[in-house]
């Protein structure tokens, strides 16, 4: 079983590494609001990885067979919600204040929470990487499953810890608040955007 959450760690860990739109949204969380936010956002995150590899891990054909049935309504939807959360970020208003947490710290975990689990690929990429490393002969396993998913929890968590002591030193003043949010915001947008089109209009 320490093998399985040795494992664990490792995906959780590398996994998180690509940093797309939910990382960059967990970055700026960090530089803009300080720790405890980038903390709250890395919670909800590495609490997203876990339901998702234990899910995978299981091999829930009911769930698995619901989510490729609606795929294409639960990537709109995440789709919806980067849109959203992007225009939120642009117009959010320079005199804000640098370090102000927004809407409270369980807010911030529960939106990271439901942005990273509303995507499809999420389980889907843990199912491809159980299935590559031969994990999945243990199908099934609910104990192998939710220590393998204690794994990625923890791994997850470390990636986003190592982002928020890598980031501690550097200095943000409102300025620099204002740009990371018109740059945070657009690039979602623009994610949402191009992520409804390719659902809608694959090619």
């Amino acid at each position: 079983m320490l093998s399985l959450l040795g494992e664990g760690f490792l995906i959780g860990l590398i996994i998180c590494m690509p940093m797309g739109a939910v990382g960059m949204l967990c970055l700026r969380y960090i530089l803009v609001q300080g720790k405890a936010s980038g903390l709250a956002a890395g919670l909800g995150i590495a609490a997203a990885d876990a339901v998702a590899s234990f899910v995978a891990f299981l091999g829930i054909a009911i769930l698995l067979n619901f989510i490729k049935a609606h795929e294409t309504w639960i990537q709109t939807l995440g789709a919806i919600i980067l849109i959203g959360f992007g225009a939120y970020l642009l117009l959010t208003k320079k005199n804000n204040g640098n370090k102000k947490i927004e809407r409270g710290l369980t807010h911030i975990f529960f939106i990271m929470l439901t942005i990273t689990i509303t995507n499809p690929l999420t389980i889907f990429s843990f199912a491809g990487i159980f299935a590559a490393l031969g994990l999945d002969s243990l199908e099934y396993d609910f104990l192998a499953a939710f220590v393998i998913s204690a794994g990625v929890f923890l791994g997850s968590l470390a990636w986003w810890l190592i982002l928020i002591l890598s980031t501690m030193l550097f200095t943000i003043n409102t300025k620099a608040v204002h740009l990371i949010n018109e740059l945070a915001g657009g690039l979602l947008i623009l994610i949402g955007v191009l992520s409804l089109y390719f659902t809608w209009f694959p090619l």
